[in-house]
């Protein structure tokens, strides 16, 4: 059956579908469902046991990038923290590092603060990542 154009937004993506979009760099299909799953309790929880975990950088990036969004609990921010910060140090993609700083960021973690600016500063050299390192550095000097 074929979805209404109309309805089409309104639908969430499916795991499958949207790691696929992660693994061919489909940042635009990427980016417009995170808002649309960051709120979906599946995912948070694939996003913290799985996606954070995944060998494949691209689905690790996806998987930070819903839990920056999603609204995670003290004790589900405190689970992942300390694999968050061993994410942003030693990950060996950029884009993993920043989104770790990010989710960090975004959940106010205040622990190695100055560590945090430090990544979101060097994000702000990377032109995918510039504007939103900035406001999260924004944020920190408030």
């Amino acid at each position: 059956m074929k979805i209404p154009k109309r309805d089409q937004k309104l639908r969430k993506m499916e795991f499958r579908e949207l790691v696929q979009h992660a693994l061919k760099e489909q940042w635009k299909q990427v980016n417009q469902e995170i808002p649309k799953v960051a709120s979906d309790s599946k995912y948070i929880k694939w996003a913290m046991t799985k996606g954070i975990q995944d060998s494949h950088p691209n689905v690790r990036d996806l998987a930070l990038s819903i839990l920056e969004m999603a609204e995670l609990t003290p004790k589900e921010l405190k689970s992942l923290e300390k694999f968050l910060f061993i994410m942003m140090r030693k990950d060996p993609m950029n884009s993993v590092r920043y989104r770790a700083a990010f989710v960090l960021s975004s959940h106010d973690v205040k622990t190695n603060s100055e560590e945090i600016m430090n990544m979101l500063r060097t994000a702000m050299r990377d032109p995918d990542f510039k504007e939103r390192a900035e406001a999260y550095l924004d944020s920190f000097n408030e």
